[in-house]
């Protein structure tokens, strides 16, 4: 699994919905040219953990590219 992760040339783009708690309640991918659903599943997993900084902001829906290169 993880050879075939060095050699992928794609990219995802997600829409992040971030609580004025910093945490994140929603992943969603908007599209994807990765073609494996596994990878995705990981990928929207590792980024519901992330934590950003506390603001007194109302809930915050942003829509963010990742690009993968080969390495």
């Amino acid at each position: 699994f993880q050879e075939s992760i060095k050699h992928v040339e794609s990219k995802i783009v997600v829409e992040l919905t971030i609580q004025p708690d910093g945490s994140v309640s929603d992943c969603i991918i908007i599209s994807s040219e990765l073609k494996h659903a596994r990878l995705e599943s990981r990928l929207i997993s590792k980024i519901k953990s992330f934590s950003f900084a506390s603001r007194s902001v109302p809930v915050l829906k942003v829509t963010y590219p990742i690009d993968f290169l080969p390495s």
